[in-house]
């Protein structure tokens, strides 16, 4: 954009070179001594809705989505971080990080804004998918773009079940929007507290997220924390077992004083029927310990 009288300044150390801007558009290019300049965008957008697709089936499947121009950069679909936010407690759901790279969590559908020519799109779900890595022209005109993703194998066919016993601050639909995505039968999301910010409290219903569906299964229940005594995750519960976190920063507020003991927190679960878990090995702190010794625990992570 911008007018072709306009001039494009270049500060190559001691000197200053200027082009025209027409210039360089018409020719691509321009150069002047050490100085030389080319246009490496991309010439014209589609505005395309991508269907990603089970290659069995033919049905949309939920998935995280990678786009990439030519020229390297993300391009997020619409709706989406385009630049992810990974600090703490930031951009939560939706969109995530992995080693660096950006990408999208979907339905199995989106509408993206790409270049015409050639761009690399990459697909993933889980373990059990193969992931797709390939590159893609989109043509001028264009409106649809279909991936499809081969399912590898079927764990669930066999009798295993895959889930995430330790989620925070999700909502409950992101969190079956990601549990979708990553192909996830069971999805526990987690209540806590952190200081005074209480996190995911308001999604409690004592039962199954109306969010869940039959392939994935969404459940709020809680994470209970001490710093010194150590964190136990209730799985399961059809009422929140309170005070959630005691004993001072970090994880309760300054001067909290300890309330009761990690092996409280697990009797109150198992009286619900719920499932304990001890997070966050292979490091139990202080009361874990005793209380994997003791049976309170059902499972470690």
């Amino acid at each position: 954009h911008g007018s072709p009288e306009g001039k494009v300044s270049v500060d190559a150390g001691d000197e200053v070179t200027a082009f025209r801007w027409g210039d360089v558009l018409a020719k691509g290019k321009a150069e002047d001594g050490p100085v030389r300049i080319e246009v490496v965008g991309h010439h014209g957008t589609e505005w395309v809705h991508v269907r990603v697709e089970d290659k069995d089936t033919g049905k949309p499947v939920g998935c995280r989505v990678h786009f990439r121009s030519k020229q390297g950069n993300y391009l997020a679909p619409h709706g989406h971080q385009q630049d992810v936010n990974v600090a703490w407690f930031e951009d939560m759901g939706g969109d995530c990080k992995t080693n660096g790279v950006p990408y999208a969590y979907i339905d199995g559908t989106c509408q993206i804004e790409l270049p015409r020519g050639a761009n690399y799109v990459e697909v993933a779900r889980g373990f059990e998918y193969d992931p797709v890595r390939e590159l893609v022209e989109i043509k001028a005109g264009q409106r649809h773009l279909t991936v499809k993703a081969k399912r590898a194998f079927d764990m669930k066919a066999k009798g295993y079940y895959s889930g995430d016993t330790h989620v925070h601050f999700l909502s409950s639909q992101s969190s079956h929007l990601e549990a979708a995505g990553e192909d996830l039968n069971v999805v526990n999301l987690l209540a806590s507290k952190w200081g005074r910010l209480f996190t995911s409290w308001e999604e409690f219903t004592g039962g199954l997220a109306p969010t869940s569906s039959d392939d994935h299964l969404v459940w709020v229940s809680q994470e209970n924390r001490q710093h010194v005594l150590g964190h136990i995750s209730l799985l399961g519960l059809s009422e929140l077992v309170a005070p959630m976190c005691t004993g001072g920063p970090q994880e309760d507020w300054v001067g909290g004083e300890v309330q009761t003991l990690m092996a409280d927190w697990a009797e109150a679960c198992k009286a619900q029927g719920g499932l304990v878990i001890m997070p966050h090995m292979p490091v139990p702190d202080f009361e874990n310990a005793a209380n994997i010794v003791m049976g309170h625990a059902d499972a470690a992570e």
